[in-house]
This record gives C-alpha cells, sequence and structure tokens, in this order.
C-alpha cells in the first residue's frame, strides 16, 4: 500500500482518517475526517505511509522524530531518524536509523529493537486501512 495519507490531531494525538484537504497559496488550511469534522491546518500533522515503519508481526510502528530507549534502559535516548547513513566508516546506506540523544551517535535500527523498546515521546497508535479486494471494487 503506497502513499496512504494519515492525520494526527496535534492537540489530542488522535488519528485523523483524512477525506479532504483545502490548501491556501501552498499551505494546508483545513482538513475534513471521514466523520465530517474540520479541523484548521495548523491543527494537524499529516504523515504518509512513507513517514513510519511497521512491523505487522509485533504490531508496533515508529516514525521520525519518535524517541525511544532501548532494552528497558532510561539512561539512553535516541531519536529515529530516516535517511542515508554510515555507521563505523562502512559505505553510507539509504533506511531507518537511530540517533543518540544528545550526543548524536549513529546506530542502526534492527528488527530485534522492536522487542525490547520503550517510547520516551507521546504515541499516536495508527489503524491501517483495509485493502479492497477486485470483488469488493466491482460491487461499489
Amino acid at each position: 500500500m503506497k502513499n496512504v495519507l494519515y492525520g494526527v490531531d496535534e492537540n489530542t494525538g488522535a488519528q485523523i482518517d483524512v477525506t479532504d484537504i483545502a490548501v491556501l497559496n501552498t499551505v494546508v488550511a483545513q482538513v475534513s475526517d471521514a466523520d465530517g469534522n474540520i479541523y484548521p491546518g495548523d491543527q494537524v500533522t499529516l504523515i504518509t505511509d512513507r513517514d513510519f515503519l511497521y512491523v505487522p508481526d509485533l504490531d508496533q510502528s515508529l516514525s521520525v522524530g519518535d524517541q525511544i530507549y532501548l532494552d528497558n534502559q532510561s539512561h539512553q535516548r535516541w531519536e529515529v531518524k530516516k535517511g542515508w547513513y554510515s555507521v563505523d566508516d562502512n559505505p553510507a546506506i539509504y533506511g531507518y536509523y537511530l540517533s543518540s540523544i544528545p550526543a548524536g551517535k549513529t546506530r542502526s535500527l534492527f528488527l530485534k529493537d522492536f522487542n525490547s523498546l520503550t517510547f520516551v515521546t507521546p504515541k499516536t497508535q495508527f489503524t491501517l486501512p483495509t485493502l479492497l479486494t477486485e470483488e469488493d471494487t466491482d460491487n461499489g
């Protein structure tokens, strides 16, 4: 699934099922949801499915900017980042990685990290949309 758009209400941290976006002079003016609610554009953060990493088997997701602790440690905080990075002078690769706070030391993000992470920042839990089958689209 690509280019799925989500919204997060900045006041509550709740997911918004975006149905319409009004843009004025390249700025999001307002966002409407599936229930007919209208939100001011500056009250909503828009996120696509490319902005977070979801692991279905563990029902966990990480977004760029999330701050976490690993292995139940409360002394070293890490920030989730995405982009080109290099660890220990190895060739640069593109993907998700962790940057220590405040030192900025880079560390690769591994699947096993999902088993031992604790969120520092408040987390919005996204509900992934249901995929329509060919039969569903023929009946609609």
